[in-house]
């Protein structure tokens, strides 16, 4: 009876092995769908909220841009950015283009290149 108990015993403890090896394969699958299933999610923007909150400029806003300064007119919606320690708040503004727009392709060695325009209120 002994003999029986001690096959059984290591029948059981070898099968436990690959069963705990099989539990480990498994969460480790797991987790990479799981980081691999929310990259795609945050790139594609799926899970993104379905409402978006913005500004709508109440007064026109200047644009600071040398000697091609402009203005942003009441009512321009401004999608915040980021928001710094040295107090000023960056937005985004979306601007929809019809026909060719005269601009020039630039290649920067500069990874994620913002060149953001400053703004002022208009006198």
């Amino acid at each position: 009876m002994a003999a029986v108990f001690g096959i059984w015993l290591r029948h059981f403890h070898h099968n436990a092995s690959i069963m705990a090896l099989s539990r480990s394969i498994t969460s480790a699958i797991v987790l990479a769908g799981a980081f691999a299933a929310g990259a795609w999610a945050q790139k594609t923007g799926v899970l993104a909220p379905f409402h978006t909150t913005y500004l709508r400029l109440a007064a026109p806003v200047a644009l600071n841009a040398g000697s091609d300064a402009g203005r942003l007119p009441a009512g321009t919606a401004l999608y915040r950015d980021a928001t710094f320690a040295e107090g000023h708040v960056r937005y985004i503004v979306y601007v929809n283009v019809k026909g060719p727009l005269p601009a020039q392709h630039v290649h920067t060695d500069t990874r994620n290149l913002i060149d953001p325009l400053w703004s002022t209120m208009p006198d």
